[in-house]
């Protein structure tokens, strides 16, 4: 059953930041579209007659109908693309799963929905590009004859809604725009959006660019597939007067590239700027109560956020509302150091300390595994060596195949091991191929990136804990944070040893994965993380440099101190 403040999050917070920001990124699409009206009209030999019809038209019903059909088709992709935004940036074990995961069931909605929109919208914004792009059918008529012919310009313009849509969709996951990363410096939400406009342009342009190569190429080779099929099922004929887009001279065509651009980056944009505006609504920090003494908020406050671990974005949201307070909220910090009646116990600080740390211990347990499982699977491999038996690891890396074992006898036995073999045989043949090794290449530090990728949390609960336990020197009038101090002390010690165990046994494979990576955030949390956890610890420890002593550490714990203390003498 979810917790109250789990319903209340979704029913409430969720939705109105989700409206919110949907309704922004409508009302920024009046001013798109006054761009996209001038540059598709634009005329450098008479300025003022360009200038002059395009705020014309800006009062026309056509331009407001396509405004229309656009906004609607903006609404429906935003809120089609809500359920996968994620504050755990996805890892991809290779070029192929990255391929197949585009096409998971929970997908194929938000992609036929931009193939949809981008259909669309492309549609109605052709009626804003003049009379060549007007329509899909045109009247041929001469003084002997009179036919309909087809328009293929405004065919073209509408099959790169296609393609926009499409190359909308695989940039969504692709390029992370998905991925709600959280700010370093906190900003008002327009100083955000003001500032990632100019980025967007520029990547929105390149986008485009690269998106119309394919379409071009594409259209040059199979572009008389939808014409011939439209001139036949609705009784068309070909326009013989126009030179066909699908040749040489066609694809030279200035005016229909010019058109197609701003057809696609405008949507492109638009979309862009959509997701945008949704990133930084939810990653806008919130204010939980320490403690309330009102019904509503008393399943609402910081503890109960914490503790909610199946809302990745509720507990992210409520771990950086504890580092706010450990940093800038001193009155907030009382309450959360406060006794509570009756009994004069420190509930409030136990329940939130607590859920903290077991935050930090749940990544400490994962990566103790993970270092096992390396040092295993390193530890068969030299023996392996040692005894002069090959091993060949399967695509998971886990499975071992021996020599010297017993062998069946019977043919059937010896059929069934020889399939694997062959398989491998042959994945190590297309993985020899350039193109084949580029998308069948496996991380070889998946499993590492995948734990990384969830440990902001960590990083605030241990800057929180230690920010806290500093200021508690001078704050705490009770002394309720001195009496877990040790645990926190213990928590990070251990979490460091084991953190530092596993960057030395991932270091050389780490070198090789990330050179063809681009500061990926993973990488970027992994080095934050390290940070974070030695910048908590020597916290702690210039705080309480006369105290250390007296806390009741136990042998290990005191031990693994010494190396954060030596430079105190």
């Amino acid at each position: 059953m979810a917790s109250p403040i789990y319903i209340w999050f979704c029913s409430e917070v969720f939705f109105w930041r989700s409206l919110a920001s949907i309704c922004w990124s409508v009302l920024c699409l009046p001013s798109i579209t006054i761009i996209f009206l001038l540059l598709s009209n634009i005329s450098f030999i008479h300025p003022f007659d360009w200038l002059y019809g395009s705020l014309m038209s800006l009062f026309s019903l056509q331009v407001w109908f396509s405004l229309s059909i656009c906004g609607a088709c903006l609404v429906m992709v935003t809120w089609f693309s809500l359920p996968h935004f994620s504050v755990i940036p996805e890892v991809e074990n290779s070029q192929l799963a990255f391929a197949f995961g585009l096409f998971r069931w929970s997908r194929l909605p938000l992609m036929i929905v931009c193939i949809l929109g981008g259909t669309v919208s492309s549609w109605s914004l052709s009626k804003l590009c003049g009379e060549q792009f007007h329509s899909l059918s045109l009247l041929d008529e001469t003084d002997t004859y009179s036919r309909v012919v087809l328009n293929e310009h405004h065919l073209f313009l509408v099959l790169s809604g296609i393609g926009t849509g499409l190359a909308y969709f695989i940039s969504f996951f692709r390029q992370r725009k998905h991925y709600l990363a959280f700010p370093h410096v906190q900003k008002y939400k327009m100083a955000q959006i003001r500032g990632e406009i100019s980025s967007l342009v520029v990547s929105c342009s390149w986008q485009t660019l690269n998106m119309l190569e394919y379409f071009y190429g594409l259209y040059f080779l199979f572009g008389s597939l939808p014409k011939n099929w439209i001139e036949s099922s609705f009784e068309m004929s070909e326009n013989l007067t126009e030179i066909p887009i699908n040749s040489v001279r066609g694809m030279l065509n200035f005016t229909l590239f010019w058109q197609t651009f701003l057809c696609v980056i405008c949507l492109t944009f638009a979309w862009t700027l959509a997701s945008s505006i949704v990133r930084v609504f939810h990653t806008d920090p919130m204010v939980f109560p320490v403690v309330s003494e009102l019904d509503y908020y008393k399943d609402k406050t910081l503890s109960e956020a914490l503790a909610c671990n199946y809302c990745p974005l509720l507990q992210h949201l409520a771990l950086l509302d504890l580092y706010t307070l450990a940093r800038f909220c001193h009155e907030r910090r009382l309450q959360l150091l406060s006794l509570s009646q009756p009994g004069g116990h420190p509930r409030t600080w136990a329940a939130t300390s607590g859920q903290a740390l077991v935050v930090i211990r749940e990544l400490c347990e994962k990566l103790a595994a993970e270092n096992w499982s390396i040092m295993s699977k390193v530890s068969m491999s030299a023996y392996l060596k040692s005894e002069g038996v090959p091993s060949r690891a399967s695509s998971n890396g886990h499975n071992v195949f021996y020599r010297g074992k017993e062998m069946q006898s019977s043919d059937q036995s010896l059929s069934s091991q020889n399939e694997p073999e062959q398989q491998n045989k042959a994945l190590s043949l297309m993985k020899a191929l350039p193109f084949f090794a580029q998308i069948l290449t496996e991380s070889p530090e998946y499993n590492s990136r995948v734990l990384f990728s969830s440990c902001q949390p960590q990083i605030w609960a241990m800057e929180g804990l230690s920010e806290i336990a500093a200021k508690a020197y001078i704050e705490d009038k009770y002394g309720v944070v001195q009496t877990i101090l040790p645990t926190i002390i213990g928590v990070l010690l251990d979490f460091h040893e084991v953190l530092e165990k596993h960057l030395k046994l991932t270091a050389s494979v780490a070198r090789k994965a990330n050179g063809s990576v681009e500061n990926p955030p993973d990488l970027l949390l992994k080095q934050k993380l390290f940070s974070s956890t030695k910048s908590s610890i020597y916290r702690i420890v210039n705080t309480y440099r006369d105290h250390l002593s007296d806390l009741r550490l136990n042998m290990d714990h005191a031990k693994k101190l010494h190396s954060f203390t030596d430079y105190l003498v």
